[in-house]
């Protein structure tokens, strides 16, 4: 696995899980600036109780995309695993959110703003049922 200078420093989470699909290499950013590598994502589920979704992924070097899809090979649906990883890189995933709004500001040249005729900026959505 690739090595993350933090890691030295941060606490730990571990834990336990069983796979609810199998090994997936897939190709994803590592990083703000957008380098992609290589990664083994699994997703298992807790033991505890009401049994949390727990997605997992382990990063390999770029260019290692043959390793990691043999590792993916070694995973399959049904298997329990243990697993552990820096809490700084622990992430926050929403599933089935209700709405998602994109909202334009004036310092983001990417964002494509209108006013409205009190000067407030139009947003874009998403709704759930919509």
């Amino acid at each position: 696995m690739m090595a993350l200078p933090e890691q030295i420093h941060d606490t730990m989470i571990e834990g336990e899980g069983t796979l609810i699909a199998d090994g997936q290499a897939r190709v994803l950013p590592m990083d703000r600036h957008g380098q992609m590598a290589p990664v083994l994502v699994l997703h298992a589920i807790s033991p505890a109780p009401g049994g949390r979704h727990v997605h997992l992924e382990y990063p390999f070097p770029a260019g290692q995309m043959a390793a990691c899809e043999a590792a993916a090979r070694q995973f399959a649906k049904g298997m329990r695993v243990q697993f552990g990883g820096p809490s700084a890189h622990a992430a926050l995933v929403l599933r089935h959110v209700s709405h998602i709004h994109i909202v334009a500001t004036d310092d983001d040249p990417s964002t494509t703003t209108t006013k409205n005729k009190e000067g407030k900026h139009a947003h874009h959505a998403l709704h759930a049922g919509a």
